[in-house]
């Protein structure tokens, strides 16, 4: 879970330029790389979410889902090269304030919702091809011979073991479970923000262009507040930006944490560390 919990923290510099933007100048280039980045990284957290999935579930979910964010990932990038383009690019005229740059980001992550759409319908498809506890693992080998020694019955309750992810039957039970959370916290958070994106996007290209609730200036490179309705429309990304963060944290961190993920992982690292190799009896 590492990776996921440095996605969590990735969200910190975002929001801390955010507000750097907010309170000074309005570069239009600066909300747009936010805003990419804030969907990239929820895009990032909804991989994390299937390729941790272990076992022959995990394994069919990726065999099935690996174009797809090979082809995303390429159109991040794309959209990111794009971006130096001027009739593209976010960069605002007196015709045209909300760049088209701004439509494709969020046309990305209304892709990557649908996507998620799809994969929640069939979760319990690929859950149902077994197991998803790695057998052929160290550290679920180690779990397998620690197991006598490791639990304690008679004390489960006091020590909440129905939390134990050293038991296999068990951590197989916790990772469905926990999965099965995360990917329902994305749907919903995802549903939202696909609401408010698709608002979003028909406000500022319609409205914003006839109504004139935004100011073009300093060559096309920053917006200008000439209305309240601008104000909150350039609030509406921050919107965007801070609950996908939220959004994050939620799936990627307190899900795992609840279920008592980070202390099975402790235990593994304690196993791994103090894992004896057998020794060798020389026969004569």
């Amino acid at each position: 879970m590492f990776a996921p919990l440095t996605l969590t923290r990735a969200c910190l510099p975002q929001l801390i330029g955010l507000i750097a933007l907010d309170m000074t100048t309005k570069y239009i280039f600066g909300y747009f790389i936010l805003i990419l980045a804030s969907n990239y990284f929820n895009f990032l957290g909804f991989y994390k979410i299937l390729d941790t999935l272990g076992g022959a579930p995990g394994e069919a979910l990726r065999q099935k889902t690996g174009w797809y964010f090979r082809i995303m990932n390429g159109l991040y990038a794309l959209t990111l090269l794009l971006a130096f383009v001027p009739t593209f690019g976010p960069y605002c005229t007196s015709e045209k304030v909300y760049p088209p740059c701004m439509n494709w980001a969020a046309s990305l992550f209304l892709i990557n919702f649908v996507f998620n759409c799809v994969i929640s319908c069939k979760k319990d498809y690929f859950l149902g091809e077994g197991t998803i506890i790695r057998s052929n693992t160290m550290a679920t080998r180690l779990l397998e011979e620690n197991q006598d020694g490791e639990k304690d019955r008679s004390a489960s309750d006091a020590t909440g073991s129905h939390l134990d992810w050293t038991d296999l039957e068990r951590a197989d039970f916790l990772g469905k479970k926990m999965f099965r959370k995360q990917m329902l916290i994305y749907l919903i958070f995802q549903a939202i923000l696909a609401f408010i994106n698709i608002v979003v996007q028909i406000f500022g290209r319609v409205v914003v262009h006839e109504n004139h609730f935004l100011g073009c200036t300093k060559g096309g490179y920053q917006w200008l507040y000439t209305t309240i309705e601008g104000e909150m429309f350039v609030a509406s990304h921050m919107v965007l930006i801070c609950t996908q963060a939220v959004m994050l944290e939620q799936a990627l961190y307190q899900v795992p944490k609840k279920l008592g993920w980070f202390k099975h992982s402790a235990k593994e690292i304690e196993l791994a560390d103090n894992f004896q190799a057998p020794k060798e009896i020389a026969i004569n």
